[in-house]
């Protein structure tokens, strides 16, 4: 399918005449290709279903994407109305699994209650968390963990199945307290999940636990309970957090958790850990331990960290490199302290940005006044994340920005008051967390300031193109067509632009911005619609020549 240049608004058409007028740059155009719509008829249901609302998609590497979506129409019940889809555009995508609908590997008649967000790797493999309901589901029995391609599906792990790694008699119980909770899967088709468990000798101090499973083996990573390595007689874990792990492409994991026993308190209760195929357990970062780069005395402290649920970090990449953020303190006191990013592998971590240190690009005695994203590492090496600054000459209009860099080198990417590439006058007024892929791509969600810009429009998200130059991808009061027929017009008006987290790609978490310059986006309409779309960041000399006639080429598709 060959994809299409935004159509834009009439403000944003006046900027695209300015950038691509012949006196400046013509610029590279960012297709947009539709995967599914709400109102349209939604593959592998009855007739007369359609969708009526989705989830945040994320992609593989060939522009597949992987989605909730719900559905509408004659016939439907809370035990039917929303399924798991994925493909490559409108009209191949497939349903891969609904409510309702018979569970792959489960007894006849056990069928999908209830379905959660699925993650979808490089390949096009693809991971998700189901409910189950039928002859033999009970409450203990109606949870698991299945992975697969989409047309081939098995359950890696059920509730009431002996947990592998613990006594007999455990067993599996839930997977998860929160429908947003993903499992992971790595390029290999290596999965990590989290859950409880039930059954002798099981309390609260060791009924949680993480997991991988791969090649039919499934194998305990961490438990509850369990001794902490290198700490003091009675030291244990008390639980990896259950959004907070990571999975590389060589099976190597990384978790947060907490720590109880003897000598432990508020100050020193919180680590990340390590664990490589065939290794034992490392320790990454542990509060009160000395913070590498921060200063004498310094050492981690509470604050943002992987142990907080809201928090995504760690990030991991296929070269064993672990980055996270983490706040600092004084040894001996407490508080959240001041944030800090960190990059590296266990036992040598090394700092790559503090609050209170000069913020490299910026002008002299400006400094960092707070790290506002993780810091999402990719294959590369390269680390992007965002911040706020303070310092002499620093207001609204200039005080956040994202940066770029290696354990090595790191440099401004964008900030609040550079010129945005829509023409003269606009400029960014507020960064969102940004992403990062393997070609070094990076993208994000920025605010506007310039003219005719109010609050219907100062949005917008944007991308690298593989040259590096940035690009708009799409700006909220756009103006698109959400028909993929050459022939047919269906122009709609963005009203919301939304992107799943960010990923490093290689982390297991399943991404939105792939290897190829794509970006899975969910885009809501003023009509009150929404979809799943792909935007694709073109190749350098990829170009869209318009002059006077800028409105006509700019509606026109390829």
């Amino acid at each position: 399918m060959v994809g299409r240049p935004l159509k834009s608004s009439a403000a944003a058409v006046a900027a695209s005449c300015l950038i691509l007028s012949p006196h400046l740059d013509v610029q590279a155009a960012v297709t947009l290709n539709t995967h599914a719509l709400a109102g349209n008829t939604a593959p592998g249901t009855e007739p007369g279903l359609v969708f009526s609302s989705f989830g945040l998609p994320v992609l593989d590497n060939a522009g597949n994407t992987a989605f909730i979506g719900r559905l509408a129409g004659p016939g439907l019940n809370g035990s039917s109305d929303r399924g798991i889809w994925s493909g490559h555009q409108a009209g191949s995508v497939s349903l891969v699994a609904r409510r309702g609908d018979p569970a792959p590997g489960t007894e006849p008649g056990v069928v999908f209650s209830s379905l959660h967000t699925p993650t979808l790797n490089g390949p096009g493999q693809i991971s998700f968390r189901g409910h189950l309901i039928g002859p033999g589901v009970n409450l203990s029995r109606n949870k698991g963990v299945w992975v697969g391609t989409p047309s081939s599906l098995a359950p890696v792990a059920r509730a009431n199945d002996p947990a592998p790694g613990t006594e007999p008699g455990v067993e599996f119980d839930i997977f998860s307290f929160s429908s947003t909770d993903n499992t992971l899967l790595n390029d290999n088709g290596q999965a990590a999940f989290w859950s409880q468990l039930v059954g002798p000798g099981v309390d609260t101090s060791n009924r949680r636990g993480l997991w991988t499973h791969a090649s039919g083996s499934t194998e305990l990573i961490v438990r509850g309970g369990d001794p902490v390595p290198g700490a003091d007689p009675g030291v244990v874990f008390t639980s990896p957090t259950r959004n907070n792990f990571v999975i590389n492409n060589t099976g190597q994991v990384v978790f947060s958790t907490g720590l109880t026993g003897p000598g432990v308190g508020l100050s020193n209760s919180s680590s990340i850990w390590s664990k490589s195929v065939g290794s034992t357990l490392q320790l990454v970062a542990r509060d009160g331990d000395p913070a590498p780069g921060a200063g004498p005395g310094m050492v981690y402290g509470r604050g943002p960290f992987p142990s907080i649920e809201s928090v995504i970090g760690p990030f991991i990449n296929d070269a064993g490199q672990i980055a996270f953020r983490k706040s600092v303190i004084p040894a001996g006191s407490s508080g959240s302290g001041d944030n800090g990013i960190w990059l590296g592998a266990a036992g040598s971590m090394q700092l790559l940005a503090l609050v209170g240190n000069d913020a490299p690009g910026t002008e002299p005695g400006v400094t960092y006044q707070d790290l506002t994203s993780d810091p999402v590492l990719n294959g590369a090496g390269q680390v992007v994340f965002s911040g706020r600054l303070i310092g002499p000459g620093i207001d609204a209009t200039n005080d956040r920005g994202i940066w770029l860099g290696t354990d090595s080198s790191l440099d401004l990417f964008a900030r609040n008051g550079d010129p945005a590439p829509l023409g003269p006058g606009f400029t960014f007024l507020g960064l969102g967390e940004p992403m990062i892929n393997d070609a070094g791509q990076v993208a994000f969600i920025g605010g506007l300031a310039g003219p005719g810009v109010n609050t219907t429009n100062d949005f917008a998200l944007w991308a690298t193109d593989p040259d590096g130059t940035l690009q708009l991808v799409a700006r909220e009061n756009d103006v698109i067509d959400v028909n993929d027929d050459p022939l047919v017009d269906d122009l709609r008006t963005i009203l919301t632009i939304q992107l799943a987290d960010a990923s490093g790609t290689q982390d297991g978490r399943g991404t939105p911005f792939n290897n190829a310059g794509q970006l899975a986006l969910h885009l809501g309409f003023t009509d009150g619609s929404q979809g799943i779309f792909i935007a694709t960041v073109p190749e350098p000399g990829s170009l869209v020549m318009t002059v006077v006639g800028a409105t006509l080429a700019l509606r026109r598709r390829g």
